[in-house]
């Protein structure tokens, strides 16, 4: 099980400054069928911080199948907004179990006809995984595809950026 990305991005330090065209050229024709740059940009010189460090802002879409119940579905979502805190228990192999306040780590959540929308920053400790929200939120049995959508900055005013 994973997660389609329709926004990824990524970070290349060339030894010799290449025309972003080229680079997307290069690179669409060596990466497997599905698999496409859509964009790419050179940044001014100097140093500048990983893509990484900069993102703190991950946007999913889960998509339910027509048959879905759209109302248990909107119930669970305001039950989930409406809480203080949604815990859970995190198993790692190595690391051991972990509780995990979902709801903390959600910045936002909205639900319009088929699609819902997960907003979730990270954060220093470590972010909320969007299956384990959907494991609590989504009917039981309901069928969904699950998108990353965006990622971004977020400005000291709250505004959303792209890297």
């Amino acid at each position: 099980m994973g997660v389609e990305g329709l926004a990824e991005w990524g970070d290349l330090t060339l030894r010799e400054e290449i025309a972003p065209e080229e680079i997307m050229r290069r690179l669409n024709a060596a990466l497997p069928n599905g698999v496409r740059l859509t964009s790419a940009r050179l940044l001014p010189p100097g140093p500048h911080p990983a893509l990484m460090a900069m993102i703190n802002l991950t946007v999913y879409e889960a998509e339910f199948a027509p048959e879905a119940d759209m109302a248990e579905l909107a119930a669970n979502v305001r039950r989930f907004l409406a809480a203080d805190k949604w815990e859970i228990e995190r198993r790692h192999p190595r690391k051991g179990v972990k509780t995990v306040d979902l709801r903390r780590g959600v910045a936002a959540l909205t639900l319009d006809a088929h699609t819902l929308t997960l907003e979730i920053p990270f954060a220093e400790t470590g972010a909320v995984k969007p299956f384990e929200v959907m494991r609590e939120i989504a009917p039981a049995g309901a069928a969904y595809l699950l998108r990353r959508v965006g990622l971004y900055t977020v400005n000291a005013a709250g505004g959303r950026e792209l890297p």
